[in-house]
């Protein structure tokens, strides 16, 4: 996302937020954006807001991924990088749509699903290993805000 995109997007939502809106974002992630634990920023860190996770929907686009182990969401919880859903290789064929709760898929129950991420910190994807076949991520995220 280019910076004057994320200052644009931080701020519509400041706008929104005052209604408990849910908001979803979604975004085709080049693999080599992610690869080899390459940290890949969805979401940027809303100044004075915290994020909470709600849905989520990844598709492997170009091809059958082969190589890496994982996929990862993650977000910040207690001052850590926490894994808050991670989708097995084995579930990242071409077009296989991935959801929460679907097969091969980890979600911590405590990890941005049921709680507040930490204040200030953004939402990111990275690889677990260096996938390829794959050309791109199809990665939708449905989320609240609230003020921290």
């Amino acid at each position: 996302m280019s910076n004057s995109r994320k200052q644009n997007f931080q701020q519509e939502i400041q706008k929104l937020i005052r209604n408990n809106a849910v908001f979803s974002y979604s975004e085709k992630v080049a693999v080599g954006s992610v690869n080899g634990g390459t940290v890949y920023t969805m979401l940027p860190a809303v100044r004075g807001f915290k994020y909470k996770l709600l849905d989520w929907t990844v598709i492997a686009l170009g091809g059958t991924t082969a190589g890496g182990t994982s996929l990862i969401i993650k977000g910040t919880i207690s001052g850590s990088a926490t894994a808050v859903v991670t989708i097995a290789l084995a579930q990242m064929a071409r077009g296989v749509v991935n959801k929460a709760g679907s097969t091969a898929t980890f979600q911590t129950d405590d990890a941005g699903l049921t709680d507040y991420l930490d204040k200030e910190t953004g939402i990111t994807v990275e690889a677990n290993g260096t996938f390829t076949g794959a050309t791109h991520f199809y990665v939708e995220i449905h989320y609240q805000l609230e003020k921290a």
